[in-house]
């Protein structure tokens, strides 16, 4: 289902969330970073105190946008927001009304050495540099797309195929000479 172009950015979550992440909590917030996708508990009350890794970072905006616009949006914030307490996930990924994206987390990771990036620019003024110093670092083939309406059971497969879920054993990162 493709989402109307009126719909506001709270709400699009909120579908998401529930058409396309109901097996997952997607409540968790961890500080800007606009969505989140995590295990659910099969006891809510056990360890409240301790959250699972998340899989799933996201950048949502209303309106159709770039996919690296966003993604750079999404790593800004990230870099803003690194603290030793909160683990990265296995992807991260940006979606508008029209489609969602998907990029493993270690093929973002070089972003965060470049020496050539502004990092004090805020994410949600992302300049054109910014975007294409993004656009060189993750290649085409790493991201993957689908088209909300027309792709929704590749959507729904992909998420079933490289999420965890509550029975199954925990998928690990791809260990590289870049995330070792």
């Amino acid at each position: 289902m493709k989402f109307e172009p009126t719909v506001r950015e709270e709400e699009l979550k909120n579908r998401v969330a529930a058409l396309y992440f109901s097996k997952y909590d997607c409540t968790r917030i961890v500080g800007n970073i606009d969505f989140c996708v995590s295990i659910k508990r099969k006891d809510p009350h056990q360890m409240t105190f301790i959250y699972e890794a998340p899989i799933l970072w996201a950048e949502a905006k209303n309106h159709p946008t770039d996919i690296y616009r966003m993604l750079a949006q999404l790593i800004l914030t990230i870099k803003g927001e690194q603290k030793s307490d909160v683990e990265p996930p296995r992807f991260v990924g940006c979606f508008d009304n029209e489609k969602m994206a998907f990029v493993e987390y270690h093929c973002i990771l070089p972003i965060f050495s470049l020496n050539d990036f502004n990092w004090t620019q805020t994410p949600s003024a992302v300049d054109e540099k910014t975007v294409e110093a993004v656009r060189g670092v993750i290649p085409q083939d790493k991201v993957i797309t689908f088209r909300f309406g027309a792709d929704d059971a590749e959507l729904k497969s992909f998420i079933a195929n490289n999420f965890v879920s509550d029975d199954s054993p925990v998928l690990a990162t791809p260990i590289d000479r870049n995330n070792f």
